[in-house]
């Protein structure tokens, strides 16, 4: 009994030992981006707000489960599908399960992409990946540059419009503010 005591000892540390590198790594300053923008202060606090949450809703054992399952899929390995599947059907409101839908979306083409954006809108608006970027940003700008390439100049404003009202100090992966480089508000 005590040697399983110690083992769950152990992979409860470890899990919140990846939380705080994967932590510590989103508040390294990016090569090249001298940009320290106060949303990813902010969004650092909005991860830790939503893994309590999760944490709460989950416990423990549904935490380490989740980002072994989300690991799986953003690292491509050889479950990653089944893994996907998992994330949505056993924990659908998870944070880390609104981030492998976007990675979904990313990796997808064409109409595929579009549904995989949708859901991520519908569903995880409110997930943060670990640095601070925000999914339901990510998601609209995707769905956005999808409609401007298929030539839907108005939907595509429609997006942005929701990102700075909704996500006015949203920011990338690489810490850069959505506002900084979409394209201006339709002045007509």
């Amino acid at each position: 009994m005590n040697r399983i005591l110690k083992v769950a000892a152990i992979a409860a540390t470890a899990s919140l030992c990846a939380f705080a590198a994967e932590e510590k790594q989103a508040t390294r300053p990016r090569q090249g981006n001298d940009v320290q923008t106060a949303a990813q202060g902010g969004g650092k606090s909005a991860v830790r707000a939503r893994m309590s949450q999760d944490a709460a809703v989950y416990g423990r054992d549904g935490m380490r489960e989740i980002e072994q399952l989300y690991r799986a899929y953003s690292r491509k390995a050889e479950n990653a599908d089944e893994a996907l599947k998992s994330l949505i059907e056993k924990y659908p409101k998870a944070n880390r399960t609104g981030c492998a839908v976007m990675y979904a979306a990313q990796h997808s083409r064409g109409e595929e992409r579009i549904k995989w954006l949708n859901r991520a809108i519908e569903q995880h608006s409110d997930c943060v990946y670990g640095d601070g970027a925000q999914v339901g940003a990510y998601a609209r700008w995707f769905l956005a540059r999808e409609h401007m390439r298929k030539g839907d100049k108005s939907a595509a404003e429609k997006l942005y419009a929701e990102i700075r009202a909704k996500y006015p100090d949203a920011v990338t992966h690489r810490g850069q503010r959505f506002a900084d480089f979409m394209p201006k508000p339709n002045a007509d």
